[in-house]
């Protein structure tokens, strides 16, 4: 009888349905990136780096799970509206994945030129 193995998913694994990034769930939690300074977007751009997690190909192995503590503390902290409502949309079951699905989104849209 062959047994089911199931590898652990990284976050970028989780992939979205294609839709409008505004559409994320969670995207309201957020300040627009309009309205953040090209210091906050670098700072947001060094942190998620440093996790490994957002890279293409990045595997559960390649992630820093502190590091991506301390990015996620710092979205509830300096980029959402309200830490307190972040906080809460992202605790429980399927945090984790919302929130790194939420800042995968986001860090795309920092990407992409204003033009």
């Amino acid at each position: 009888m062959a047994t089911k193995t199931s590898a652990r998913k990284a976050p970028q694994d989780h992939k979205q349905a294609e839709r409008p990034v505004e559409e994320t769930p969670g995207w309201d939690l957020l300040t627009p990136i309009a309205e953040l300074t090209a210091a906050r977007q670098a700072i947001v751009l060094a942190k998620a780096t440093e996790t490994g997690a957002f890279s293409d190909g990045a595997s559960e192995e390649d992630m820093d799970f502190a590091k991506l503590a301390e990015v996620i503390e710092y979205f509830s902290a300096e980029v959402a509206v309200d830490s307190a409502k972040f906080d809460k949309w992202s605790s429980g079951k399927g945090g984790f994945v919302r929130t790194t699905e939420l800042l995968g989104a986001f860090l795309g849209e920092l990407g992409k030129d204003a033009s």
